[in-house]
């Protein structure tokens, strides 16, 4: 049996990435599962310090398990020169956001670029 009164009060103290970061209008590109925009806290705190964020939208309802495999190794992967998985965002209409460390390329386009040289 579902308790609904406690399943509201989860739904209501869930934060949203709208009321966090600005990203609307700022696309930075696609990826394999979704769409990736460019995200800035509106407020600056312990958790969001004011830099720049890739907010990655997983695109469906849920995600796949590769997707999900995705999500468990960058929870794992911890280096310097690695992005870092900062969160995860479930919204009520079942979408999924990862919010991730801002970087100008990714390494695919790093590698293509210095091997025609």
């Amino acid at each position: 049996m579902i308790d609904y009164q406690f399943k509201e009060e989860l739904t209501q103290k869930r934060e949203r990435v709208e009321d966090l970061f600005y990203f609307e209008g700022s696309k930075v590109g696609r990826g394999t599962y979704g769409l990736v925009f460019k995200a800035i806290p509106k407020t600056q705190n312990e958790r969001y310090p004011k830099k720049e964020y890739a907010l990655k939208l997983i695109e469906g309802n849920g995600f796949s398990t590769s997707a999900c495999r995705e999500i468990a190794l960058l929870r794992e992967l911890k280096h310097p020169n690695l992005i870092r998985l900062q969160r995860v965002f479930l919204t009520n209409e079942k979408k999924v956001w990862l919010l991730l460390d801002y970087a100008e390329h990714d390494l695919w386009h790093i590698i293509k670029y210095h091997r025609g040289k």
